[in-house]
């Protein structure tokens, strides 16, 4: 089975770049994407190979990250999406499921630690014909 893929989706380069080359150190395979637009398109062509969407809330163009969020939540259920942003926390009830929150600024190794452990329980769940349900979390 290929190895799963985690999407990151910032406008900040530098921050993509460095949460990109974070999480390839941890052995991911990295897709970027500078808006939550552009992560749509990509989801359409491949989205049944990426375990983790890990993308900032405030993106330009047509969708944000919380759109984005519910878009995954609608047409790839089994993706698990990581929100972060330096605005305030959004409410729990406003994040889909399977969806966890992050403010910035994180730690770097946390975040690539706690998506690693994502996209290897995204291989779990692919292998297993059952899935386990996963509410929404907010990590402070």
């Amino acid at each position: 089975m290929a190895q799963p893929k985690v999407l990151v989706v910032e406008d900040d380069l530098l921050i993509l770049h460095l949460s990109s080359a974070s999480l390839r150190q941890n052995g991911l395979d990295v897709i970027e994407a500078e808006s939550a637009d552009k992560a749509s398109d990509l989801l359409r062509e491949i989205g049944h190979a990426i375990a983790v969407v890990f993308s900032d809330i405030r993106t330009p163009g047509t969708l944000d990250g919380m759109d984005l969020a519910h878009a995954i939540q609608e047409g790839w259920p089994t993706i698990t999406v990581v929100l972060t942003s330096g605005a305030a926390a959004p409410s729990i009830t406003t994040l889909p499921d399977k969806t966890r929150f992050i403010p910035k600024p994180y730690d770097l190794g946390q975040v690539s630690k706690l998506i690693a452990e994502l996209s290897g329980s995204w291989l779990s769940k692919s292998r297993s014909p059952r899935r386990a349900g996963a509410g929404s979390m907010l990590i402070q």
